[in-house]
């Protein structure tokens, strides 16, 4: 089959993705965004060898040499320059003549714009979080999520991570087919283990916690601080790394500098340095108020890591209470601090419950399940189109 994949974020699910495609179908990946890769990642190179040098990381991520990318010269959504290159990436697409579409939705205007100039190709769109979270109503222009609804109503298929997030989607429009809606599961990120640095793996003196990611206040970094007092006066010595930036770590930084146990990595963290500190973590926390996937808990399962998270949205079909980690209630320090303490003070279930995420990452997380299922869905979408 001859894939076409589409996406303004979501790179690493992309590039992973089109790896596990590529042995038995011909797959074009085509990025209109990557801007903060682009300017983050890549830090290190002038403005103007910037594009090559984030193309040059992309291709790295990808493990098939027969995928072919196509990346915008104007990756930020509003710069005008964009139609520029439309008329580019509709020919691209329109030659290399794909079987199906298959998007990776965000909040971006765009992406209906190229659905509907593409529309004899049937679509696939992967719903990564069906509502918007705690905090981000004003992020995005109502004209942008009309399209963004217009959008999902307009595919063949949806695809969804967990049965929570099939149940969020259908009560958000419950104009939407049931029928439609597929629930393929989220892959462990196994292209971060490229990374992994075999010296990382020495023991270390301190027991600690990992909490990774965009600082957003969906993700309780409120609550956690609450756990850390409760933890550190159980554990002396614990510390809990913040890694990530965003508004919630600026609101709460006189209550993280009070305590005196977290280490704080403000500001993006580039791919390559990522491993470092998942290696270095006894256990990654997710003390989320609200979620729907978590592309943290990819790849601490991917890195062979504990998970203590919330019973909110898809966690609990990432995370197996009692198996490669622990589910408390959302906003419940204490129960949060109990479970840290759990792991932090038996090395043994540390071990066993990185054995069980890894195993997860090799089984029903594996990538190759998930291009089986995913094709599957591709399939359904072509045979929907027909009929329309």
């Amino acid at each position: 089959m001859t894939v076409a994949l589409l996406g303004s974020c979501f790179i690493e699910y992309c590039a992973q993705l089109a790896s596990a495609l590529a042995p038995r179908n011909q797959v074009s990946v085509y990025l209109i965004d990557g801007i903060s890769y682009i300017f983050r990642d890549g830090w290190r190179f002038p403005t103007r060898h910037r594009l090559e040098a984030f193309r040059t990381q992309y291709s790295s991520y990808l493990s098939a040499p027969n995928v072919s990318v196509w990346v915008s010269k104007f990756p930020w959504k509003w710069d005008p320059r964009f139609v520029l290159t439309l008329g580019e990436l509709l020919l691209a697409i329109r030659k290399q003549k794909p079987q199906v579409l298959h998007i990776q939705e965000s909040v971006d205007f765009r992406l209906y714009v190229i659905v509907q100039l593409l529309r004899s190709i049937p679509l696939v769109l992967t719903v990564h979080d069906p509502v918007l979270h705690l905090g981000e109503q004003n992020a995005y222009s109502k004209c942008e999520i009309v399209l963004r609804n217009k959008l999902r109503r307009t595919a063949n298929c949806i695809i969804v991570h967990s049965d929570a997030l099939r149940g969020d989607l259908l009560r958000y429009d419950p104009a939407l087919a049931q029928s439609s809606i597929h629930i393929v599961p989220h892959g462990a990120y196994t292209l971060f283990r490229q990374w992994l640095d075999p010296n990382d793996l020495a023991p270390k003196r301190k027991p600690s916690v990992l909490f990774f990611g965009r600082m957003h206040e969906y993700k309780g970094i409120d609550v956690l601080i609450q756990a850390a007092t409760l933890v550190v006066k159980a554990i002396p010595g614990a510390r809990f790394v913040l890694a990530g930036e965003g508004p919630a770590l600026v609101k709460y930084k006189s209550e993280i500098d009070a305590l005196g146990c977290f280490e704080v990595h403000e500001g993006y963290i580039p791919n390559e340095f990522v491993p470092k500190l998942f290696q270095t973590a006894d256990i990654v926390v997710l003390p989320y108020k609200e979620a729907s996937q978590s592309g943290v808990a990819a790849i601490a399962l991917a890195l062979g890591k504990p998970i203590v998270a919330t019973h909110v949205g898809g966690l609990p079909e990432i995370v197996e209470n009692e198996i490669n980690g622990f589910l408390v209630p959302p906003g419940d320090a204490i129960k949060l601090a109990d479970a840290i303490i759990r792991l932090l003070s038996d090395v043994n279930l540390q071990r066993q419950m990185s054995r069980e995420s890894l195993r997860k990452a090799e089984g029903e997380f594996c990538w190759t399940n998930i291009a089986r299922e995913t094709m599957k869905v591709y399939e359904q979408a072509i045979r929907l189109h027909q009929k329309r």
